[in-house]
């Protein structure tokens, strides 16, 4: 997969059209955003061709940097999308109390490779250790009591649904839960390395942002441990 900053399709790569400034809300919570590069609706063209899938949330790109489903790109298309990325943060992206660097887990370096280039341009601290994707079983019991609260037969048979689909996991992914059931699920736990001192100001760092529910449990979950007072996130690509 190639950057083609003339494509209108997927994703806006130019300087013309970023950031985008978003507030992500849902049941757990809300959360301001900041997303270096825009993406966009699926055509409906695309609807027809996929039958409504929207690949990698509607951003091919993503799954291109995480070499999955097939997809893939290379070197020097994804060094010319970072370095007109770096021109939005230093342009558009701003803050008054420096605030400390938290990374969403992930099994990719794509987060940490987006935490590292603010930590150069911006000299931001990165803090490791505080939070860990929660469990494949520990997803289940969410969802177990879910159903069981359940009084609507649709939202019952949909979560079983998505229990059977996360109980062939060996890591939990969020993607394969529909947005509309995702509050339902704890994605992410306090990790092995609790900071003593307070950290004021904290900058949540992701690859995208869809329905949010990543982001605004791990500021829940920090919350919970007496860390931060102000909240911000940044994500690589903003919801559709």
């Amino acid at each position: 997969m190639l950057v083609d900053h003339n494509s209108k399709e997927h994703l806006v790569t130019t300087l013309a059209g970023n950031p985008t400034l978003s507030k992500v809300e849902n049941e757990l919570g809300e959360l301001d955003v900041f997303s270096v590069f825009t993406r966009l609706k699926a055509s409906s063209q695309e609807r027809r061709n996929r039958q409504g899938r929207k690949l990698g949330d509607n951003c091919p790109m993503i799954y291109a940097l995480k070499g999955k489903e097939g997809l893939a790109t290379g070197y020097r298309s994804v060094r010319e999308m970072l370095l007109v990325g770096e021109q939005i943060l230093k342009q558009h992206f701003s803050y008054g109390l420096a605030p400390v660097i938290v990374c969403i887990p992930s099994s990719h370096s794509i987060v940490r490779h987006i935490a590292t280039q603010l930590q150069k341009h911006l000299g931001l601290r990165i803090v490791d250790g505080l939070l860990s994707k929660a469990s494949v079983a520990s997803a289940i019991c969410d969802l177990d009591r879910a159903i069981k609260a359940s009084t609507a037969y649709r939202d019952r048979k949909d979560l079983q649904n998505i229990r059977q689909t996360l109980s062939k996991q060996q890591v939990l992914a969020l993607k394969d839960v529909h947005t509309r059931y995702r509050h339902f699920i704890q994605p992410i736990e306090l990790g092995p390395h609790p900071v003593n001192q307070p950290l004021p100001s904290i900058l949540l760092v992701d690859d995208l942002v869809s329905s949010g529910t990543s982001l605004i449990a791990a500021k829940n979950v920090l919350r919970s441990n007496k860390q931060g007072m102000d909240f911000r996130a940044l994500t690589l690509f903003s919801k559709t």
